[in-house]
């Protein structure tokens, strides 16, 4: 009897102990199909705070991505918007090679190169950034001027 409640007690001990939780969990991936669901202006203060949010108008929001491991398409304007902001592209699909380092995806337009940061990337959302340095007039004005999208898959 003894032997049995040993034999239990031991087959109890590692079977908690095979189920543990402690297991990192996998980084989340880039590649897949992510659907735009808000596109953004932000300025930014110089402490990295939003000083002021608008939201992209729904007529430029319209636009996928689909990652693959070593290119990215887009079907529509928020990259064109992010690329020439002034003069936006209605409808513009394209797919280009990128690279990622760390949380910076950088998009060879083979004339020149895109750089955008994710802000957050887990399983089934997406937020990445284009942003540019801005010459401000006045002190304690926005120092930075970013575009940006949130997806999910």
């Amino acid at each position: 009897m003894l032997r049995i409640l040993s034999l239990l007690l031991l087959s109890l001990v590692l079977l908690t102990t095979a189920c543990s939780k402690d297991d990192p969990q996998p980084e989340p991936t880039l590649e897949g199909t992510w659907k735009l669901q808000r596109a953004y202006y932000r300025y930014y203060n110089a402490d990295g705070t939003i000083a002021k949010d608008f939201d992209i108008p729904p007529t430029f929001t319209d636009e996928t991505l689909t990652l693959k491991r070593d290119s990215i398409g887009f079907s529509r304007s928020l990259f064109g918007q992010e690329r020439a902001w002034a003069n936006p592209l209605k409808t513009i699909s394209y797919t280009a090679p990128y690279t990622r380092q760390d949380q910076t995806l950088t998009i060879d337009l083979s004339t020149s190169n895109i750089y955008f940061t994710i802000l957050e990337l887990d399983g089934n959302s997406l937020e990445i950034e284009q942003s540019s340095p801005i010459v401000t007039s006045y002190v304690g004005g926005p120092t930075r001027f970013a575009t940006g999208g949130i997806y999910t898959r």
